[in-house]
C-alpha cells in the first residue's frame, strides 16, 4: 500500500513520527511530505508537557550582549531597535528568501539576524523597537548570529516621543482624517498620522508653521496624539 494510502487509512489517536524534508506552510496551516521524507507509522505513546511547549514556542527573552557567549541551535528571543535593514535576496539552489537586519539594544550591543521565506518580506524600517520571539542562535565565520524559525513571531513595542519642527506639508486641503503630515526636525523628515483620536491645537492653514507633536509609534506608522502650533508673544503663530 503507498505511503498516501496508509496515511489516509490511519485511525485517531495514533501515535506516530515523520522525519527529514518536511514542507510547513504556515500561512496555510498545512505540512507537506516530499518523496524523500520517513514517515513512522508505529511507536510508543509519549506526552509533552504543556510547558515544554510553551518554553519551545516562546523561549525566554536574553540580553543581547549573552549571545555571543551562547550555545548555537540554542532557542531565544531578544529585544531592541532595529538599526539596519538589508535587501531581500534569492540564495541557493532552491532560491530561498533572505533578508539580513541588525538589532541594536540600550547599551549599543548588536546581532544580525538573518529572516528567512515569508520573515524575509516583513514590514521592517530603522529605528523601529521590536521583540522578537522564537529565533535561533547560529555561527557563521566564527560569529555568532540568530535566525528566524518557521514558528518565529515579531512585534512592535509602542513607543511615544515629542517632536518640535517645521509643519512643511498636509495631504488632505480639506483636512480629512487620516491625513499625513510631514514634519521637519533637526534635519529629519516626519510623516506623521493624523487620525480620528489625535487632538490639534491651532490652525494649521498656513505653512510653514512650527508645531509641538506628541506621537505615537507601534510599527512603521508614526500616529500624531496631539499636536499644538507654536505662538509667538502677541499670539500669532509662528
Amino acid at each position: 500500500m503507498a505511503i498516501s494510502a496508509k496515511i489516509r487509512a490511519m485511525p485517531t489517536d495514533m501515535f506516530f513520527a515523520i522525519k527529514d524534508s518536511i514542507v510547513l506552510d504556515r500561512v496555510n496551516k498545512k505540512v507537506s511530505l516530499t518523496a524523500n521524507t520517513k514517515f513512522f507509522f508505529r511507536g510508543p505513546k509519549f506526552e509533552l508537557p504543556e510547558a515544554l511547549i510553551w518554553e519551545y514556542r516562546r523561549p525566554p527573552i536574553i540580553p543581547i550582549a549573552d549571545i555571543p557567549t551562547s550555545p548555537t541551535k540554542k532557542r531565544a528571543s531578544v529585544q531592541g531597535t532595529i538599526t539596519e535593514v538589508g535587501e531581500v535576496r534569492i540564495v541557493g539552489t532552491n532560491n530561498r528568501r533572505l533578508r539580513n537586519i541588525r538589532i541594536t539594544d540600550d547599551a549599543n550591543n548588536d546581532v544580525e539576524l538573518t529572516l528567512w521565506g515569508e520573515h524575509a518580506d516583513l514590514e521592517l524600517v530603522p529605528d523601529l523597537r521590536v521583540e522578537i520571539t522564537g529565533v535561533i542562535i547560529t555561527e557563521y565565520q566564527n560569529i555568532k548570529k540568530i535566525e528566524s524559525t518557521t514558528s518565529m513571531s515579531l512585534k512592535y513595542i509602542e513607543e511615544k516621543w515629542e517632536i518640535v519642527g517645521q509643519l512643511t506639508a498636509i495631504t488632505s486641503e480639506e483636512f480629512l482624517r487620516p491625513y499625513d503630515l510631514l514634519v521637519t526636525s533637526e534635519d529629519t523628515e516626519y510623516v506623521i498620522t493624523v487620525n480620528e483620536l489625535s487632538e490639534i491645537e491651532g490652525n494649521i492653514q498656513e505653512l510653514p508653521i512650527t508645531v509641538h507633536i506628541t506621537t505615537r509609534s507601534n510599527g512603521p506608522t508614526i500616529e500624531c496624539v496631539k499636536m499644538t502650533t507654536y505662538t509667538d508673544d502677541t499670539g500669532t503663530e509662528i
